[in-house]
């Protein structure tokens, strides 16, 4: 199986949590769609190994690790895309083993910092962090030798202090 929609708006608790319990026997899935729902919370991909992309966009998402998607998305090892734009996402923290991260897509959310990077540095290919609250890009971690696009539009940017260095290969900003 390539892909998933995972239907939450207007499920009971009961269907709910029958489909989560599902969804971590799908230990072959590669693309896991979860955009445009109600969801505050993901659980159960900790098996899910083989995921390339995930799309959580415009849910109730406010934290990753007090949602336990931290925990999970620590076993999506083979994790390459990783949308998230359009929660409330304050921190990105929970990120620390996405070490194979070449898209982070996470505009329209209430991040004031980019720490919680690390991990993605050595592979990071396209960073959109549009309309959120940054004031300056900081948090982006040393080493993102592979960054060639970086969406930064409508947040609170005075400064592009040291970008030069932290991301050499940047040809999109």
């Amino acid at each position: 199986m390539q892909w998933l929609l995972f239907p939450m708006v207007g499920t009971t608790d009961e269907t709910a949590s029958t489909t989560r319990q599902r969804l971590s026997t799908l230990t072959k899935l590669k693309e896991l769609k979860l955009y445009d729902n109600l969801i505050p919370v993901i659980e159960n991909c900790a098996q899910l190994t083989a995921l390339h992309t995930l799309d959580i966009s415009s849910n109730r998402l406010t934290s990753l690790e007090v949602c336990e998607l931290g925990s999970s998305l620590s076993s999506c090892v083979a994790l390459r895309e990783l949308v998230l734009d359009g929660n409330g996402l304050s921190s990105l923290r929970g990120l620390q083993r996405c070490d194979k991260l070449e898209e982070l897509r996470v505009a329209d959310n209430a991040l004031s910092s980019l720490q919680g990077l690390r991990a993605a540095a050595g592979s990071l290919d396209t960073l959109d962090c549009t309309r959120n609250q940054l004031s300056s890009l900081e948090g982006l971690a040393e080493g993102c030798l592979r960054l060639h696009e970086l969406y930064a539009a409508e947040n609170r940017l005075s400064s592009l202090e040291g970008l030069a260095l932290k991301a050499p290969a940047l040809e999109t900003l």
